[in-house]
């Protein structure tokens, strides 16, 4: 919005003064050329202040936009995160902050405007001194006769019109200047290149069968702090594998290694055979599809939410996704059904039926690798039974990833990897598993296995 006001107001008054001054240049050579020379000796001059304060306003500027961009932020987290601002009571916490961003910026904005009425001060100050020196040589031209009072009076108004775009100059430059700051945070965003991108040689991706191996996979978020180390792992067309272990063992990493959200350090994801960095981003990621702990839902209808999972999909496709996440019977009850519209992030939905949701977002994609990172997280008993009866319709056929820490669903999969410290420690069946008797035995018992008490509770006393 400010670059397209500053083109109509700032940037189209100045071609206009311009002219206008190359113009009143020119009459004012013609009627007397020595007067003209020496005005148009002192327009450097107007440079100096020009370039000198332009260069301040702009760095100011810089400074109030990152201080916009701050409170822009604030603002966004704390609307977001509005139920858990309520529930720890950090209003004022959250209000402070943005109360003194909006302090810094405010003031960033006052200097600003305290040195664009410096500038068009000193602008006007050498106008003055110029227009001294012509009319004290003009009459020195009168007095000997070389000049008449005639023409000293018409090249003074010919001066004053000139000077009048000088002045504007000033005021359009700190516009300028402002707009500049602007535009250096829009270019700085689109000069960014992402942190991965399509190889020059990579190719459209064929329709996958599901076959995925790491080799020797070694991945840190940081340099020298490797999150996962030396992974290898062969998963066949159509497998289950559930990825179990400790929090912050780098299940999640590993399964984020497939679509590409990330590169490996060293070694290789390959799929069918071929190193995944062989094939274009986005026809890699056509055929993955994602079911997260925490899904995102759009301020859209329930039926551009679920088709979302694929382009031009047709109503028919998207009702029978929904039925196979045992979506659709609460999407018919509500008041517009598919065409209701949802809250921002879906907060009109309980958490199970945005996962449903989400679910059904997959199932329409008909993607032949299936991601689950913790999907029943945070379920109730009846949601997370709908849930797990869904995602077992979904991963039929299917090369699915399952991470979670519900070793009961873990146990239903075809393969369990155990993951600590970023190794796979073991991998198996869950009788396998259970048989070898390591720590995922060790850990699926105790998660089993009921609590006894040592003791009856005792009754209570009535005081009577």
């Amino acid at each position: 919005g400010l670059l397209r006001d500053v083109a109509v107001t700032a940037l189209m008054p100045m071609l206009a003064s311009a002219m206008v001054l190359l113009l009143m240049a020119g009459l004012m050579l013609w009627i007397h050329w020595k007067l003209a020379l020496l005005v148009l000796v002192t327009l450097p001059l107007y440079a100096l202040p020009t370039v000198r304060l332009g260069r301040r306003i702009r760095h100011v500027s810089q400074k109030q936009r990152r201080q916009e961009g701050a409170m822009a932020s604030t603002a966004a987290e704390s609307l977001g995160a509005i139920r858990v601002v309520k529930a720890l009571s950090l209003e004022d916490t959250f209000a402070e902050s943005f109360s003194g961003q909006n302090n810094k910026s405010l003031k960033d904005g006052v200097k600003a405007r305290r040195l664009a009425a410096r500038l068009q001060g000193s602008v006007q100050v050498m106008t003055a001194a110029s227009t001294a020196l012509v009319l004290w040589y003009g009459t020195h031209l009168v007095l000997r006769g070389t000049l008449s009072p005639g023409d000293l009076l018409v090249f003074l108004s010919y001066l004053k019109a000139m000077f009048r775009p000088m002045s504007d100059f000033a005021k359009y430059a700190s516009r300028l200047a402002k707009a500049s700051a602007a535009a250096d945070r829009v270019l700085d965003l689109f000069d960014r290149e992402p942190d991965l991108t399509d190889r020059p040689e990579a190719v459209p991706a064929p329709s996958f069968r599901g076959a995925v191996r790491f080799e020797r996979v070694t991945f840190g978020y940081t340099p020298g702090h490797p999150v996962l180390r030396d992974v290898t792992l062969e998963v066949a067309p159509g497998e289950r594998v559930a990825l179990v272990g400790p929090s912050g063992s780098g299940k999640s990493t590993l399964v984020s290694l497939l679509p590409r959200l990330y590169d490996p350090d060293r070694g290789q994801v390959c799929i069918d055979g071929r190193d995944i960095r062989a094939y274009t981003l986005a026809s890699l990621r056509a055929q993955i599809s994602v079911v997260l702990q925490d899904n995102v839902l759009f301020a859209a209808s329930v039926r551009d939410n679920i088709a979302y999972g694929a382009p031009d999909v047709s109503f028919e496709a998207i009702q029978a996704a929904a039925r196979l996440a045992n979506a659709h019977d609460f999407i018919q009850r509500m008041p517009e059904g598919y065409d209701t519209i949802l809250g921002e992030r879906g907060v009109t939905l309980s958490a199970g039926q945005r996962q449903r949701l989400a679910i059904a977002r997959a199932a329409v994609r008909n993607a032949p690798l299936l991601v689950l990172d913790e999907p029943t997280t945070g379920l109730d008993e009846e949601n997370e039974r709908a849930v797990v009866e869904a995602l077992e319709r979904l991963a039929r056929g299917r090369t699915t990833f399952l991470v979670t820490h519900d070793l009961r669903q873990a146990a239903r999969c075809d393969c369990i990897v155990y993951l600590e410290g970023g190794v796979i420690r073991a991998c198996g069946t869950h009788a396998e598993l259970m048989r070898q008797g390591g720590r995922y035995a060790t850990w699926f018992t105790l998660e089993t296995t009921p609590l006894n008490p040592t003791h009856a509770p005792e009754e209570p006393h009535v005081v009577s």
